[in-house]
Protein backbone atom coordinates (compact mmCIF):
# COMPACT_ATOMS: atom_id res chain seq x y z
CA UNK A 1 0.00 0.00 0.00
CA UNK A 2 1.42 3.39 -0.94
CA UNK A 3 1.66 6.16 1.61
CA UNK A 4 -0.40 9.31 1.10
CA UNK A 5 1.19 12.37 -0.44
CA UNK A 6 2.45 14.92 2.10
CA UNK A 7 0.86 18.36 2.17
CA UNK A 8 3.30 21.05 1.09
CA UNK A 9 1.20 24.22 1.17
CA UNK A 10 0.46 26.72 -1.58
CA UNK A 11 1.78 30.21 -2.28
CA UNK A 12 -0.38 32.38 -4.50
CA UNK A 13 1.59 33.75 -7.45
CA UNK A 14 1.99 37.51 -7.67
CA UNK A 15 1.11 37.64 -11.35
CA UNK A 16 -1.76 38.54 -13.65
CA UNK A 17 -4.91 36.55 -13.06
CA UNK A 18 -6.75 37.61 -16.18
CA UNK A 19 -9.13 35.03 -17.58
CA UNK A 20 -9.95 34.18 -21.14
CA UNK A 21 -8.61 32.19 -24.04
CA UNK A 22 -6.59 33.73 -26.85
CA UNK A 23 -6.26 30.76 -29.21
CA UNK A 24 -7.41 27.13 -29.57
CA UNK A 25 -5.74 24.53 -31.75
CA UNK A 26 -7.14 21.04 -32.29
CA UNK A 27 -5.46 17.93 -33.61
CA UNK A 28 -6.36 14.29 -33.97
CA UNK A 29 -5.21 12.34 -30.91
CA UNK A 30 -3.62 9.79 -33.29
CA UNK A 31 -1.40 12.56 -34.74
CA UNK A 32 0.62 12.90 -31.53
CA UNK A 33 4.00 11.21 -32.06
CA UNK A 34 5.44 12.03 -28.63
CA UNK A 35 5.15 14.37 -25.68
CA UNK A 36 8.12 15.21 -23.49
CA UNK A 37 7.28 15.41 -19.79
CA UNK A 38 9.26 17.15 -17.05
CA UNK A 39 8.39 15.37 -13.79
CA UNK A 40 10.03 17.95 -11.50
CA UNK A 41 7.91 20.75 -12.98
CA UNK A 42 4.89 18.49 -13.71
CA UNK A 43 4.59 19.98 -17.19
CA UNK A 44 5.07 19.14 -20.84
CA UNK A 45 8.16 20.56 -22.54
CA UNK A 46 7.35 19.63 -26.14
CA UNK A 47 4.69 18.10 -28.36
CA UNK A 48 5.77 16.29 -31.55
CA UNK A 49 3.35 15.37 -34.33
CA UNK A 50 3.43 12.57 -36.86
CA UNK A 51 4.76 13.55 -40.32
CA UNK A 52 2.25 15.70 -42.22
CA UNK A 53 0.06 16.35 -39.16
CA UNK A 54 -0.84 19.90 -38.15
CA UNK A 55 -2.59 21.73 -35.36
CA UNK A 56 -5.76 23.32 -36.79
CA UNK A 57 -6.55 26.71 -35.26
CA UNK A 58 -10.25 27.45 -34.71
CA UNK A 59 -11.19 31.10 -34.49
CA UNK A 60 -13.99 31.85 -32.07
CA UNK A 61 -16.05 34.86 -31.06
CA UNK A 62 -14.24 37.21 -28.70
CA UNK A 63 -14.80 36.29 -25.04
CA UNK A 64 -16.71 33.12 -25.96
CA UNK A 65 -14.17 30.34 -25.34
CA UNK A 66 -13.73 28.78 -21.93
CA UNK A 67 -11.92 25.82 -20.43
CA UNK A 68 -12.96 24.32 -17.10
CA UNK A 69 -12.06 21.37 -14.90
CA UNK A 70 -14.13 19.68 -12.23
CA UNK A 71 -12.29 17.44 -9.76
CA UNK A 72 -14.46 14.77 -8.13
CA UNK A 73 -14.07 12.03 -5.59
CA UNK A 74 -16.83 9.44 -5.90
CA UNK A 75 -16.87 6.20 -3.89
CA UNK A 76 -13.13 6.48 -3.35
CA UNK A 77 -12.32 7.14 -7.01
CA UNK A 78 -10.76 10.41 -8.11
CA UNK A 79 -11.49 11.93 -11.54
CA UNK A 80 -11.12 15.18 -13.44
CA UNK A 81 -13.75 16.26 -15.97
CA UNK A 82 -12.41 18.55 -18.71
CA UNK A 83 -14.67 20.87 -20.75
CA UNK A 84 -13.67 23.18 -23.59
CA UNK A 85 -16.33 25.34 -25.19
CA UNK A 86 -16.30 28.02 -27.88
CA UNK A 87 -18.70 29.95 -30.06
CA UNK A 88 -17.93 29.81 -33.76
CA UNK A 89 -20.09 32.81 -34.52
CA UNK A 90 -22.69 33.01 -37.20
CA UNK A 91 -25.31 30.39 -37.89
CA UNK A 92 -24.03 29.64 -41.38
CA UNK A 93 -22.61 26.85 -43.53
CA UNK A 94 -19.00 27.53 -42.53
CA UNK A 95 -19.67 27.11 -38.81
CA UNK A 96 -21.87 24.07 -39.54
CA UNK A 97 -19.02 22.44 -41.46
CA UNK A 98 -16.55 23.20 -38.67
CA UNK A 99 -18.80 21.59 -36.05
CA UNK A 100 -19.37 18.59 -38.30
CA UNK A 101 -15.64 18.03 -38.89
CA UNK A 102 -14.91 18.35 -35.17
CA UNK A 103 -17.76 15.96 -34.33
CA UNK A 104 -16.61 13.32 -36.83
CA UNK A 105 -12.93 13.62 -35.91
CA UNK A 106 -13.71 13.51 -32.19
CA UNK A 107 -15.23 10.04 -32.60
CA UNK A 108 -11.62 8.82 -32.56
CA UNK A 109 -10.54 11.63 -30.22
CA UNK A 110 -9.05 15.10 -30.44
CA UNK A 111 -6.50 16.92 -28.33
CA UNK A 112 -6.58 20.69 -27.78
CA UNK A 113 -3.75 23.10 -27.24
CA UNK A 114 -5.18 26.15 -25.49
CA UNK A 115 -3.39 29.49 -25.12
CA UNK A 116 -4.77 31.70 -22.36
CA UNK A 117 -4.84 35.49 -22.51
CA UNK A 118 -1.96 35.48 -20.00
CA UNK A 119 0.19 33.60 -22.56
CA UNK A 120 0.34 30.08 -21.12
CA UNK A 121 -0.38 27.12 -23.36
CA UNK A 122 -1.68 23.85 -21.99
CA UNK A 123 -2.77 20.51 -23.38
CA UNK A 124 -6.30 19.12 -22.94
CA UNK A 125 -7.28 15.58 -23.92
CA UNK A 126 -3.79 14.17 -23.41
CA UNK A 127 -2.28 13.37 -20.02
CA UNK A 128 0.91 11.90 -18.65
CA UNK A 129 -1.21 9.25 -16.93
CA UNK A 130 -3.22 8.08 -19.98
CA UNK A 131 -1.45 9.53 -23.02
CA UNK A 132 -4.05 9.95 -25.79
CA UNK A 133 -6.32 7.21 -24.40
CA UNK A 134 -8.77 9.73 -22.82
CA UNK A 135 -9.08 12.39 -25.57
CA UNK A 136 -11.67 15.12 -26.02
CA UNK A 137 -14.91 14.26 -27.79
CA UNK A 138 -17.87 16.39 -28.83
CA UNK A 139 -20.31 16.62 -25.91
CA UNK A 140 -22.78 19.06 -27.44
CA UNK A 141 -23.36 21.65 -30.11
CA UNK A 142 -26.04 24.31 -30.04
CA UNK A 143 -27.04 26.77 -32.73
CA UNK A 144 -29.60 29.54 -33.00
CA UNK A 145 -30.77 31.97 -35.64
CA UNK A 146 -32.20 34.29 -33.02
CA UNK A 147 -35.88 35.28 -32.97
CA UNK A 148 -35.70 38.85 -34.26
CA UNK A 149 -33.39 40.95 -36.44
CA UNK A 150 -31.63 42.44 -33.41
CA UNK A 151 -30.67 38.97 -32.07
CA UNK A 152 -27.23 37.60 -32.83
CA UNK A 153 -26.85 34.20 -34.46
CA UNK A 154 -24.57 31.71 -32.81
CA UNK A 155 -23.11 28.22 -33.08
CA UNK A 156 -21.49 26.93 -29.88
CA UNK A 157 -19.80 23.61 -29.22
CA UNK A 158 -18.44 21.86 -26.16
CA UNK A 159 -15.76 19.17 -26.07
CA UNK A 160 -15.07 17.05 -23.02
CA UNK A 161 -13.10 14.19 -21.52
CA UNK A 162 -12.65 12.43 -18.21
CA UNK A 163 -9.36 11.31 -16.70
CA UNK A 164 -7.44 11.66 -13.43
CA UNK A 165 -5.23 14.73 -13.96
CA UNK A 166 -5.47 18.47 -14.50
CA UNK A 167 -4.40 19.84 -17.87
CA UNK A 168 -0.67 20.48 -17.92
CA UNK A 169 1.23 23.49 -19.21
CA UNK A 170 3.11 23.09 -22.50
CA UNK A 171 6.32 25.11 -22.12
CA UNK A 172 7.42 25.23 -25.76
CA UNK A 173 4.00 25.92 -27.24
CA UNK A 174 2.80 25.04 -30.72
CA UNK A 175 0.30 27.84 -31.37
Amino acid sequence: MSSPMALSGFARACAKRNGGIEKIGLLRAADIASVEYNASGDLFTSLSLTPGATVAVYQFDEDSAEYSEVHRRTDGSYSVEHRLSMSLGRFDSSSREAVEEIALTSECGVVAVVRTCSGEEFVVGYSQEFGAERPLRLLSSEATTGAKPSDATCRKLTLGSLDTASARVLVNGVL
